[in-house]
């Protein structure tokens, strides 16, 4: 997803607290006042200020080494390379890899330059 998309979507880690009820007890990292409206819930995504917002691969970068490992004849790098952008299974990403290779399957273009995600989520 890009950051504008991530930006709409809530964080489960983002802890908004009102200025005007801290105590010594209240922990929060999103500090707001109750005597203004608030534009955007501050318990969203903020995207890349977040340490954990991590960028895609660019598609156009892994895709030239799988070409370029299965030209070689390389498969088992390929298989690695497919699964480590992917996160899909070693089978999974050994059929890809035979497939693309054979010509029978056409070679992904999965992200934008822009496009990331949450790495406390886990790789998509």
């Amino acid at each position: 997803m890009t950051e504008e998309e991530a930006k709409q979507r809530w964080c489960p880690f983002a802890r908004g607290i009102a200025e005007k009820r801290l105590g010594p007890l209240v922990a929060g990292n999103r500090v707001f006042d109750l005597d203004h409206k608030i534009e955007v819930p501050l318990t969203f995504c903020i995207g890349s200020a977040c340490m954990a917002w991590r960028k895609m691969p660019v598609a156009d970068d892994w895709v030239t080494a799988i070409r370029g490992f299965l030209k070689e004849d390389k498969l088992l790098h390929a298989v690695q390379t497919y699964r480590r952008v992917t996160g899909a299974t070693i089978k999974e990403a050994k059929d890809a890899c035979e497939e693309m290779r054979d010509g029978k399957r056409p070679f992904p273009q999965l992200a934008s330059k822009d496009d990331g995600y949450c790495g406390l989520a886990g790789a998509p």
